[in-house]
């Protein structure tokens, strides 16, 4: 059995498009909403739910019509609630975790709107998401973040702000898979993200520091190394 579920290696091994190449798949595209799941900070797995790194991209290359979420940011959320609706201001997004965080985001911002009681649809049943806010950038970019932490399981955890997930060219959730029964059905494609993080499924990434031995994928046959 051993030597079975090792042949099945290469096939069941979990792949996914580097940043990159996921905005040249859904920007090559003529219709939307193309789907990018970002499994790499998914809070349903222990992740911080507050990385940078696609959302960096998103404004490298000035994609215009994304919408993005949800980021794990208490402190954001809190200074858009004191700001208050309409309010028009340079907020620090995301990155303050840990190392799989990335960098924050300075960006100018509106606050356009502030759901105290978030929740989404998982299920049969509701999840709570804290205190929601909806923040809009430059070049159509929504971006939500909220004060407890959860992974994207519903197009409803954006479209209770008043969002409407079909106009947007591409919707990042931060989830691995349960987002799929909700957004599958809206999508024109869905392509799975093998963005940095701290839950990047790229084994051979890795950075073990006390952990010495050969082990695949790193190495294609550690039996033999």
């Amino acid at each position: 059995m051993a030597e079975t579920i090792w042949s099945l290696r290469d096939e069941t091994h979990p792949t996914g498009l580097s940043i990159d190449e996921a905005f040249d798949t859904a920007l090559a595209s003529e219709s939307g909403p193309i789907i990018m799941a970002d499994h790499a900070d998914n809070a349903g797995v222990g992740a911080p739910s507050d990385s940078t790194y696609i959302l960096q991209t998103i404004l490298d290359k000035n994609v215009e019509n994304v919408a993005s979420g949800f980021y794990w940011d208490p402190v954001a959320v809190r200074f858009c609630v004191e700001a208050g609706v309409g309010a028009e201001f340079t907020l620090r997004i995301g990155g303050k975790v840990g190392e799989g965080s990335g960098q924050p985001v300075d960006l100018p911002i509106t606050v356009r709107k502030i759901v105290s009681n978030a929740e989404q649809s998982f299920g049969r049943a509701k999840q709570t998401m804290g205190c929601g806010v909806w923040v809009s950038a430059a070049n159509n970019l929504d971006i939500f973040l909220n004060s407890i932490r959860t992974q994207t399981f519903h197009p409803d955890a954006f479209e209770q702000f008043g969002l409407k997930i079909s106009d947007k060219k591409i919707v990042v959730v931060k989830s691995t898979q349960h987002f799929y029964a909700g957004f599958a059905p809206i999508a024109e494609s869905v392509l799975y993200v093998s963005a940095p993080g701290s839950i990047n499924m790229n084994f051979s990434e890795i950075g073990f520091k006390k952990f010495t031995d050969p082990y695949w994928p790193k190495v294609a046959d550690p039996r033999s190394a």
